[in-house]
């Protein structure tokens, strides 16, 4: 197993001054946007920033991971960045891991199979609000098989994630239809 911060790149997010923030610009990722594997971005979560002038360090790119390191969740409030999410500037207290030496997919994988949560509920503070810290994130150990068969495990999980939970083409489309034929009958 590698430490995760040998072969991704970690960043925690700037500190923005709420006082600041705006009804319009550029969308904030803060730890109350990630939510167990999903990114939340309805109305009452959301934030701007009126410019990312001297931000661009923040800016987050499709298949980033972020992960909250605060709050009650902590360790389980992780999930990937889509292309229809961005634009997104990284907020304090929220780690984004990227990397181009693995399958960031494989990593995304291991990291939601419950190995992460384990090692987190270890290294949380035990305070009010429970944290971790980039440390605690970087020291976390993975398996890094050849690129090929992390591409392969990546496939195979993709397509299983996406079979369980697309509301379009995955089992919750076919189980809304045969409820709708069988309401129909």
């Amino acid at each position: 197993k590698t430490r995760i911060g040998d072969f991704c790149a970690l960043l925690t997010g700037n500190p923005f001054d709420s006082s600041q923030f705006t009804e319009s610009g550029i969308r904030l990722m803060r730890g109350m946007n990630i939510k167990r594997g999903v990114l939340d971005f309805s109305e009452g979560n959301n934030r701007y920033w009126k410019n990312d002038d001297g931000l661009e360090k923040y800016h987050l790119k499709a298949n980033d991971i972020v992960i909250s390191m605060d709050g009650s969740l902590v360790g389980r409030s992780y999930s990937m960045v889509s292309e229809e999410q961005l634009p997104l500037l990284l907020v304090q207290r929220v780690t984004r891991i990227r990397t181009e030496r693995a399958n960031i997919h494989y990593v995304y994988h291991y990291i939601a199979s419950g190995a992460f949560n384990n090692y987190v509920d270890i290294k949380k503070t035990a305070g009010a609000i429970p944290h971790i810290s980039l440390k605690d994130i970087a020291n976390f150990t993975i398996p890094v098989p050849d690129i090929q068969i992390q591409d392969q495990i990546a496939l195979i999980l993709d397509r299983f994630d996406t079979l369980c939970n697309d509301i379009t083409t995955g089992l919750p489309a076919e189980i809304a239809a045969r409820t709708k034929q069988y309401e129909y009958y």
